[in-house]
């Protein structure tokens, strides 16, 4: 069975910042309980420093990171399997169960994902901020906007985007 690898991420509308040393440059409860929902009971895949700034395996997830530590990709708990590979990584997240695959951070795993990746859900934050990581561009040749879910009073306002592969 085939899974299909979906990227879900959260960045500035301009600038495209994704993180600042290792931390959120913002505070949205809606946009985390939305990643909960699309991701719970699915696997994520994520770098090691992505895994280590969240603090914690997300529950209700097999959570996949990607480090090259070899002492670490022997080390495993419930719900957590390191990979030495982007590509390993996928290929576990294939052989987990049905439906999708998350990609959920970093920079550099978001590079590799936009290769792949069928579907992105992008949150769209609309505040300036300076950022050391950032999201890829989206090429309109190869994505379509599908849904946009808009979210004004929010402070800062936001939107739910969602992209397909073309």
């Amino acid at each position: 069975m085939e899974r299909n690898v979906t990227i879900i991420c959260a960045c500035t509308k301009n600038g495209r910042v994704i993180g600042n040393k290792e931390k959120l440059p913002w505070n949205l409860p809606q946009d985390l309980e939305h990643f909960k929902k699309i991701t719970m009971g699915h696997p994520v895949i994520m770098g090691r420093k992505t895994f280590l700034s969240i603090g914690k395996v997300l529950p209700g997830r097999l959570n996949i990171v990607i480090s090259h530590d070899s002492h670490l990709v022997e080390q495993s708990m419930e719900n957590l399997v390191y990979a030495d590979s982007f590509e390993w990584a996928v290929e576990i997240g294939r052989t987990a169960g049905g439906g999708e695959c998350f990609v959920i951070g970093g920079e550099t795993v978001f590079s590799q994902a936009m290769q792949i990746a069928k579907r992105i859900y992008l949150t769209e934050v609309e505040m300036e901020c300076f950022g050391d990581r950032h999201f890829p561009q989206i090429d309109a040749r190869q994505w379509k906007l599908t849904q946009e879910e808009k979210h004004p009073e929010s402070t800062p306002a936001f939107s739910f985007l969602t992209y397909e592969r073309i």
